[in-house]
């Protein structure tokens, strides 16, 4: 696998991405995206991402909308998932975990790593390297720029550190196919909804797979300096 054109950064945080122009979200009403268009797979580099888990309801066990999964106590979104797709019409996607199939610690936060299969099986198998404590998504093909989608559907009222929240607040840039976003109005996005968002907004480290797997989110964070939930 070759290295990417442009050294990727270590620490890269979820964008929002504007419904401006043409670009299909049409399985998502509002989402967050993480864009890098100068990087493909990189052997031995991890992709590590954390935030917090917003409330949803245990409808996948049968129970009624209104119904938190525990321990929850009230619904704060209908429904989220992290997805990753390839970065290129019509951005198919390579793999995607709900809700309900994602792994949250005691504080409420998951821990998304995005990685090579090693597997070769279908569908991809998880790494044995991989803990308990976090969801696998698997970086799909190696030679192609991929982009992560964090979806929330129908949040509820009171619920004010949702995607939704943010994209009223302005948080957004614009995106046309074909048409290069200036990095500083990604820069300027993620930060006005990871300030609307808080706790909520996913930030994403660029890793060496040894160093997460050996020490765990906390010295990928480290590393890259930055403040992890």
């Amino acid at each position: 696998m070759e290295e990417p054109a442009q050294e990727a950064p270590s620490a890269h945080p979820i964008r929002r991405r504007s419904r401006s122009h043409k670009t299909p979200v049409a399985t998502s009403p509002t989402q967050l995206t993480s864009t890098s268009p100068h990087r493909s797979c990189v052997s031995n580099k991890t992709a590590v991402v954390r935030g917090k888990g917003a409330p949803f309801p245990d409808t996948y066990n049968g129970a009624p909308v209104w119904q938190p999964v525990e321990p929850f106590h009230k619904v704060a979104l209908r429904y989220w998932s992290m997805c990753n797709n390839e970065q290129g019409q019509p951005y198919p996607v390579v793999a995607c975990q709900a809700d309900y199939a994602t792994q949250l610690d005691s504080q409420g936060f998951y821990t998304y790593v995005i990685s090579e299969d090693e597997s070769g099986t279908q569908p991809p198998v998880p790494p044995a390297w991989l803990p308990p404590n976090a969801t696998w998504l698997p970086w799909g093909a190696i030679d192609v720029p991929n982009i992560l989608l964090l979806r929330n559907m129908l949040p509820a009222s009171r619920f004010r550190q949702s995607v939704q929240a943010a994209e009223a607040a302005g948080c957004t840039f614009d995106n046309e196919p074909g048409v290069p976003v200036p990095y500083e109005d990604i820069v300027n996005a993620g930060q006005c909804a990871q300030g609307v968002m808080g706790a909520y907004y996913p930030v994403a480290v660029y890793c060496d797979t040894a160093v997460f797997s050996k020490h765990g989110w906390q010295e990928c964070s480290a590393a890259a300096g930055v403040t992890v939930p």
